[in-house]
C-alpha cells in the first residue's frame, strides 16, 4: 500500500458493517489509526478485530449517531485514545418506512431524518473542531444518489440525503480556508451479504438493470472513492458530490419504480404493455429494458389500463441500498 494516509486518525461511523467496514479496512490499509464507530457492538467489534489481525490499529466506541452527546463522545475519545482527528467519514444511515407522503409515519419521518441528516451534522459539529485543533483534515458525509433523485415511497430518505448534500458544500464554504476540506458520496446500490439475503434473485436482477453498467456496485469500488476524497491526493476538491453509481443517474428514465415491483411483474407488464402500445415500438423496447416508470406516458387517464392509473395501492417493500447501504432499506448504511 502507499501509505495515503500514514500517520493519520480517521473516524467512520457505520463501520459495523457493509460499506462502512470496507472503508475502515483501507483506512487502516492505508496507515490511519481508526476509530471504528456502529450502534451494533458486535458489528464494530468484528471490524475493529480484523483490522488488529492485518496489523492495523483500531479503536471501537459505540455511537447513535442521532444522539449529539454520543457524537462528542466519540470524537473526544478518538482524539484521546489515537491522538487526534484528521479524516472523518459520517457514513451511518438507516432507511426508513416505505409510504407515500400523504401517508407517511410521523415516527418513522423523524428517525430517518434524526440519523441521516441531524447525525451527520452532529457528527461535524464536533469533528470540525477537532480536526481545527490537528491543523486542518477532510470530512467525506455519505448521501446516496438519492441525494440527487426522487424515489417513490422514501420520502424521508430523499429528503435527508438532499440535505446531507446541501449541509456538505455549507460546511465546505465555510472552511475551506482553515484548512478543512467537506465532500459528499452518493453510491448507487451496492452489493452487501444484507442485501443478496432479503432480495430475491429476480429483484437484485431488477437492481441491475437500472444501473449503465447493468450491475450492482461492490463495496471497495465506493471505499476507493472515499479514500482518494480523504487523502492529500484531493487537496483542492471541496464542496463536491460524487456519484458512484454505475451510470443510475445518467438515465432521466430512472424516476425510481420499486425494483422489487420491476422484477416481480416484469414480464406481465411489459406483455400487457407491448398489447397495449401496438406499433409504438420505442416505448415497447423502453419496456423491454425495464423501464417501467414510463408506462402509460402520452396517453390520456381513461386511456391508461387500470394498473397504471396514479395513485393505485402498490405493493410496499423494504428494500436494501447503496447509500452506504445494505441494512433495512434500499438504502441503508
Amino acid at each position: 500500500m502507499s501509505g495515503l494516509l500514514e500517520k493519520k486518525v480517521a473516524l467512520v461511523t457505520g463501520a459495523g458493517s457493509g460499506i462502512g467496514r470496507d472503508i475502515a479496512y483501507r483506512f487502516a490499509e492505508e496507515g490511519a489509526a481508526v476509530a471504528v464507530s456502529d450502534i451494533d457492538e458486535t458489528g464494530g467489534g468484528e471490524t475493529t478485530a480484523k483490522i488488529g489481525e492485518r496489523g492495523g490499529r483500531a479503536i471501537f466506541v459505540r455511537a447513535d449517531t442521532s444522539k449529539p452527546g454520543d457524537n462528542e463522545t466519540l470524537v473526544r475519545t478518538a482524539v484521546a485514545e489515537l491522538g487526534g482527528l484528521h479524516v472523518a467519514v459520517n457514513n451511518a444511515g438507516i432507511g426508513g418506512p416505505s409510504a407515500p407522503v400523504g401517508e407517511y409515519p410521523l415516527d418513522g419521518w423523524d428517525r430517518v431524518i434524526a440519523v441521516n441528516l441531524s447525525g451527520v451534522f452532529y457528527g461535524m459539529r464536533y469533528q470540525i473542531p477537532a480536526l481545527l485543533e490537528a491543523g486542518g483534515g477532510s470530512i467525506v458525509n455519505m448521501a446516496s444518489v438519492l441525494g440527487q433523485a426522487g424515489f417513490r415511497d422514501s420520502s424521508a430518505y430523499v429528503a435527508a440525503k438532499h440535505g446531507v448534500v446541501g449541509l456538505t458544500k455549507s460546511a465546505a464554504l465555510e472552511y475551506g480556508q482553515r484548512g478543512i476540506r467537506v465532500n459528499a458520496v452518493g453510491p448507487g446500490f451496492i452489493r452487501t451479504p444484507l442485501l443478496e439475503k432479503n432480495m430475491t434473485p429476480e429483484a437484485l436482477q431488477a437492481l441491475e438493470g437500472l444501473h449503465a453498467l447493468g450491475r450492482l456496485g461492490e463495496s471497495p469500488e465506493v471505499s476507493e472513492l472515499v479514500l482518494w476524497l480523504a487523502s492529500d491526493r484531493a487537496s483542492f476538491v471541496t464542496g463536491s458530490y460524487y456519484a458512484v453509481d454505475g451510470g443510475y443517474l445518467a438515465s432521466e428514465e430512472n424516476d425510481q419504480l420499486h425494483p422489487v415491483q420491476a422484477s416481480a411483474r416484469l414480464k406481465r407488464q411489459c406483455a400487457v404493455a407491448r398489447r397495449f402500445l401496438g406499433s409504438l415500438g420505442r416505448r415497447s423496447r423502453r419496456l423491454d429494458r425495464g423501464r417501467l416508470h414510463g408506462l402509460g406516458a402520452g396517453f390520456s387517464q381513461a386511456q391508461r389500463p387500470e394498473r397504471w392509473v396514479a395513485g393505485r395501492e402498490r405493493p410496499r417493500q423494504r428494500l436494501v441500498d447503496g447509500g452506504g447501504l445494505g441494512v433495512t432499506n434500499l438504502f441503508e448504511m
